[in-house]
């Protein structure tokens, strides 16, 4: 075997690294998973309390639904690099319907746009070291790759902070994004960029939410990691938001059971997805899913007027439309995603009907249907009435997260820092794409201000500047370097206002009149009396 600088390393080493469970009961799908622990570092003030608790937690976790789980804690560069190998070679010897999952506690540092899991035998003071001495993410992708198993899992909990002396910080908080893969689902203990709690409890926030949530039955894996985010967002007061990226298609993937709802009962899967709509056309993409359901009666009654015509009356969901849906310009993605339902049960929705579906549907309006995702389900004759629930599934979640994502960065009139904040996070969420470039002018407000609007960052986003590697660079051409609007500010920037407890420039834009004045009244008695406080120190 050999590790990423040439090390030669023998069988038997690899053995030891990893704790080897019993088999869990026989299953038609192997279950098998890596889970890495740091907590002791050598390096002076690196030490976090939980990551090895954390990995204990998870193991249990993770076998409560079936897997086979290796263990590695506290781990070396080299014993690290090793046991992504032996998952690699696990994951490919179980077979290509194998469920693979990696979960990695520890630090976690980003550096020119990639991500480093630090090994506790680091000794970095620069970023140079850093590419010396700690694994990429990326190799452990690498061996995941080339092993060909179908679905995997990478669950990062390393975003605690960054260990490095701050006089020679140039890496980002937090770790960066990494783009979508088909099949693998990437999950953040909190959004790229920021960083996590370690935790005062025995595990972090994070995990201790995962491992609570995931072996719940009824949960397909999107679900279960957006009611992680609710929960972690909820127990830190918002001051942590965890995120994840999939690139997951075909079938439902549970960690529990998959339960099927019996007669006239309802699934934990079906009353999340209804709790969760808004819209008409939300309602309307949850009765294309669940068109028996015993909630149907009052999601037909919300789902009224979503692509209902000039009656305004509810979607029929029964039977082949007697005629093709057309969205209206300015329609939300549901309205979209109601409109392809409609075309799939009309029988129009093959390769040769894709012109028509995509401008009957305006697929081209919403960058999450014009990825090339829902073209490539046409073109291999997916797009059809038995995989499109599942599909629709994946689109109504990712859509979801999509809005919220929108609503949090959402850039007040007139305030650079809150442009140039929104414009940082669709960077370093992978998001800042030319195909999104309108609805990144919308949302940061860029035609506010003349720096973003001049053409230098339509530019940067159309030659692929605007990216977690190349932003940093691209902040310098349109003046965001001031000091106080530089790449190292605008994370503290979020973190101050949540900090504070009030509610940050972005959010204060979705407040009713009423909360946002008593907001500024009580910001303002805060003011005073920190001026107060500071005054009597100068007398004294």
């Amino acid at each position: 075997m050999l590790s990423k600088f040439g090390k030669t390393v023998s069988a038997a080493a690899v053995s030891a690294l990893v704790l080897l469970t019993p088999e869990a009961n026989a299953q038609v799908q192997k279950r098998i998973a890596l889970v890495i622990g740091n907590s002791d570092y050598a390096q002076t003030g690196w030490d976090l309390a939980n990551p090895v608790r954390d990995a204990a937690l998870m193991k249990t976790a993770l076998e409560k639904v079936g897997f086979e789980v290796h263990v590695v804690t506290n781990a070396t560069e080299e014993q690290m690099e090793e046991a992504f190998q032996a998952h690699g070679d696990r994951l490919k010897a179980a077979g290509k319907s194998t469920l693979g999952v990696l979960y990695y506690a520890g630090h976690g540092v980003q550096s020119q746009g990639l991500n480093y899991l630090v090994p506790v035998d680091a000794r970095a003071r620069s970023e140079q070291d850093l590419w010396r001495q700690a694994p990429r993410l990326g190799d452990a992708l690498q061996y995941i790759e080339s092993a060909g198993n179908a679905v995997n899992f990478v669950i990062l909990d390393a975003c605690r902070n960054n260990p490095l002396p701050s006089v020679t910080r140039d890496t980002g908080g937090g770790l960066a994004a990494v783009a979508r893969a088909r099949g693998l689902l990437i999950a953040y203990a909190t959004e790229p960029g920021f960083t996590a709690f370690d935790g005062s409890a025995r595990n972090s926030p994070f995990t201790a939410a995962l491992a609570e949530i995931l072996p719940a039955d009824g949960l397909i894996a999107e679900q279960v990691f957006k009611r992680v985010a609710d929960k972690v967002s909820r127990v830190t007061n918002g001051e942590q938001t965890p995120f994840y990226n999939s690139g997951l298609t075909g079938d439902d993937i549970c960690f529990g059971k998959c339960t099927v709802a019996a007669a006239g009962s309802i699934s934990s899967a079906e009353q999340t997805i209804f709790d969760l709509a808004r819209s008409p056309c939300e309602y309307a993409a949850f009765l294309d899913q669940y068109p028996a359901s015993p909630l149907g009666m009052l999601a037909r009654q919300r789902a009224a007027g979503c692509n209902g015509g000039t009656s305004g009356g509810s979607r029929d969901v029964a039977g082949t439309p007697q005629a093709l849906t057309k969205v209206a310009v300015g329609a939300d993605i549901f309205a979209s995603l109601a409109c392809v339902s409609d075309h799939v049960r009309a029988g129009k929705s093959t390769l040769a009907n894709w012109s028509t579906l995509s401008g009957n549907c305006r697929t081209s309006d919403h960058a999450l249907l014009d990825d090339g995702a829902l073209l490539a389900a046409a073109n291999e004759g997916r797009l059809n009435a038995q995989n499109w629930p599942d599909l629709l599934s994946r689109f109504s979640f990712e859509a979801q997260n999509e809005k919220a994502f929108r609503e949090k960065y959402s850039a007040l009139p007139s305030d650079f820092r809150s442009s140039i904040t929104c414009v940082d996070a669709y960077a370093r969420t992978g998001k800042c794409t030319a195909r999104r470039w309108s609805e990144i002018q919308q949302i940061c407000r860029t035609a506010d201000h003349p720096r973003l609007s001049d053409g230098a960052l339509e530019s940067g986003i159309k030659d692929g500047s605007c990216s977690p590697k190349g932003w940093g660079t691209l902040q310098i051409k349109l003046g965001a370097v001031s000091g106080l609007l530089e790449q190292k500010s605008i994370v503290p920037y979020v973190q101050e206002n949540v900090q504070k407890k009030g509610a940050m420039p972005q959010q204060q834009s979705l407040m009713g009149p009423d909360a946002l004045k008593k907001l500024m009244e009580d910001n303002a008695k805060k003011a005073e009396a920190e001026k107060a406080a500071q005054a009597q120190k100068v007398q004294r």
